[in-house]
């Protein structure tokens, strides 16, 4: 079996790196430019790629956001107060360590006559030049924001304030969000690329929801393969149901978290199955794989399969 890029040597090392950084707010999660260029030196330093780094960090300080959210929702009368005295709210955000978007989010939700319900807030979010044009788009009480702090000629300071927040932050915003599922699709669509190539039958996430089956993998194979793959204990053939495409780095949390029970949920429903980091995983010996129904790889799919008859299946060839 061809070895695929190896679990890091410095996983420890990066891990414990970037989890000071979101601990600590370190300057670069509040500025889009200091932001790459510090992903950049982190891989040249370590040899960890750089599309890995950013699906790890983000990885990391979504735990941290979830859990400072209530922090910094009980402190907004205080942090509302700052910013009507001219505090910018990248400035805040860094103060409070908080992610600019999120923070500007939670202040026009306060502050915006269109922060009444999800939908305008959403739509403000996203176009807020065109929302948060004059005064009389604010509550009556905080137009005097409009006075002090920085504005633009053809919208609000709120507006300018907003953009400016969408502009540094790093990994939290509507492009951001985009961006992630049109990765998330891009490699779903590799993946069924992939098993065609290797003339692998399957249905699709989208076909078993078509007829009505719930909790679904992305790809349910016609009939159970075996793949080689790597495990705890070395290299191994490992019969698979079904593969499930994550276009993220499988840290220990996230994967604890997010993706083992809905892996567990799979193999209740249909038997042992694969779940495929595109951007690598934390060393093997620390992820959980249910009893050993999970097979974990990074990086690529597999090139080898081995079929119901014991053939081998490379690149759309058998081989006995």
């Amino acid at each position: 079996m061809d070895s695929p890029l190896p679990e890091h040597r410095h996983y420890g090392t990066v891990e414990k790196l970037l989890r000071n950084s979101v601990s600590e707010g370190q300057d670069f999660l509040f500025d889009s430019v200091k932001f790459h260029e510090e992903l950049l030196n982190l891989e040249t330093k370590y040899g960890f790629p750089y599309d890995s780094l950013v699906s790890f960090l983000r990885n990391l300080h979504l735990h941290h956001v979830k859990k400072a959210a209530p922090r910094v929702k009980s402190t907004l009368k205080g942090i509302l107060q700052r910013y009507c005295e001219g505090q910018s709210i990248v400035d805040l955000a860094w103060q409070v360590n908080y992610p600019p978007y999120l923070l500007s989010r939670f202040l026009v939700e306060e502050i915006s006559r269109h922060g009444g319900n999800k939908k305008s807030l959403t739509a403000t979010m996203k176009h807020p030049a065109s929302f948060l044009k004059t005064k009389e788009d604010l509550k009556q009480q905080y137009e005097f924001s409009e006075e002090v702090g920085s504005n633009m000629e053809d919208c609000t300071r709120l507006a300018a304030e907003v953009l400016r927040a969408i502009d540094c932050d790093p990994m939290y915003g509507p492009s951001h969000d985009r961006q992630r599922h049109l990765i998330g699709v891009e490699y779903e669509v590799l993946l069924e690329y992939q098993l065609k190539e290797l003339n692998i039958p399957f249905e699709t996430e989208k076909e078993l929801r078509h007829r009505g089956t719930s909790r679904t993998p992305d790809i349910l194979l016609s009939y159970p393969l075996s793949v080689e793959v790597f495990t705890k204990h070395g290299t191994e053939w490992k019969v698979v149901y079904w593969i499930d495409s994550k276009a993220l780095f499988g840290d220990v949390d996230t994967h604890r978290v997010s993706v083992l029970a809905q892996a567990e949920s799979y193999i209740h429903r249909f038997g042992p199955g694969l779940v495929l980091y595109w951007f690598g995983h934390a060393p093997l010996d620390a992820l959980d794989d249910a009893q050993g129904d999970i097979s974990i790889i990074g990086w690529e799919l597999p090139t080898r399969f081995m079929l119901p008859t014991g053939e081998i299946l490379t690149r759309g060839k058998t081989n006995d």
